[in-house]
């Protein structure tokens, strides 16, 4: 079914947009070694001995060693193939609402919970402006009863297993923020951007690490929606099909990114990590 058109009320999203210069500055190699001083294991050491439960010691040695890597099967396939549905339901409801997240026992059935269960409602938004993105997104609390919901709560528990790999891996606040993003069908994506400054640990508050997962069944090629990454080491772009159960995580503060253009709705979880 089709989206209702967005609501006028609009949530204004802090994105850490910067024209192309610095986005050049941000991912280069100097950006790099900056934020990699929060690794409190090198790369090239021995991995198999940290115990990681959801980051494959190839994969930890690829962040360790370029500031990124990818992760097929990071999420499980059931749950990872449930949200893109609620989550299109969810925003429909919260749309059909005039954007208030007033009808909680129909958007917690939605996304898992049953009908007259008191749940809250995922708190969507219109990020702005519109000319640099066309996603909608919901922040995920904790406390929110869909967080506890399938199937998100499937879901978000791979999330905190991968916190206490990268715990494992590197000097973190341990904060984190959780949200939801859907793309409609015909978004423009996201435009180059990085999540955060280059920084060696020292400012608090900082974003250390970006986490996308996704929940895309039946991803082809030609549906867009590839995550767009510029890393330091190489020179050139790297294309990531967004594809279900897959993650990429990298290092907020050097690794500009964007979201191509989608053919089809483009579901993606993302943590971040302070």
């Amino acid at each position: 079914s089709r989206c209702p058109p967005a609501p006028t009320r609009v949530c204004i999203m802090l994105a850490n947009l910067a024209d192309e210069g610095a986005m050049e500055e941000n991912g280069g190699l100097e950006a790099f070694q900056l934020c990699s001083n929060i690794f409190a294991v090198r790369a090239g050491a021995a991995l198999s001995f940290l115990g990681l439960a959801r980051l494959s010691e190839r994969g930890a040695e690829s962040l360790l060693r370029h500031g990124f890597c990818i992760e097929d099967g990071f999420l499980p396939a059931p749950a990872a193939a449930a949200l893109p549905s609620a989550a299109r339901t969810s925003l429909e409801l919260w749309q059909a609402a005039g954007g208030e997240a007033s009808a909680a026992s129909s958007v917690a059935e939605a996304c898992g919970g049953a009908a007259g269960d008191d749940i809250p409602g995922l708190r969507w938004s219109v990020p702005v402006p519109r000319s640099a993105r066309g996603d909608f997104v919901a922040t995920i609390l904790e406390e929110d009863g869909a967080a506890r919901a399938e199937p998100l709560r499937t879901l978000l528990e791979a999330f905190r297993e991968l916190l206490n790999d990268l715990n494992t891996l590197a000097v973190l606040e341990g904060a984190v923020e959780m949200q939801l993003a859907w793309y409609p069908a015909g978004s423009e994506g996201y435009r180059r951007h990085t999540d955060a400054q280059p920084d060696d640990g020292s400012r608090r508050g900082q974003r250390r690490f970006s986490a996308v997962a996704y929940c895309n069944a039946g991803w082809r090629p030609g549906d867009g929606g590839e995550l767009r990454l510029w890393p330091p080491h190489l020179g050139r772009s790297v294309d990531i099909e967004p594809v279900a159960g897959r993650m990429v995580l990298f290092l907020s503060g050097c690794i500009p990114h964007e979201v191509l253009a989608n053919a089809r709705e483009r579901v993606a979880l993302t943590m971040w990590v302070r």
